[in-house]
């Protein structure tokens, strides 16, 4: 039998790896990029979350599926 957190992982390989959408956010009242790290996916993987905002309140929201292989055991 296929330990369930190994076929996590394999449906994640499987789907989009990255997504790009413009949002509109009122609180996104600057021009620049921020970006963070989100970790709540099962390990060796994390996404990446890339604002990327050139016109005021209307950021490109950028998803990135990681792959942290440091941490891979």
């Amino acid at each position: 039998m296929i330990p369930e957190d190994t076929i996590k992982r394999w449906r994640l390989l499987n789907t989009k790896k990255s997504i790009a959408q413009f949002q509109f956010d009122p609180s996104a009242w600057y021009i620049g990029a921020v970006w963070k790290k989100n970790f709540e996916l099962p390990k060796p993987f994390y996404t990446l979350h890339i604002l990327l905002c050139l016109i005021p309140c209307l950021p490109l929201h950028i998803t990135l599926l990681k792959r942290d292989n440091k941490n891979d055991s």
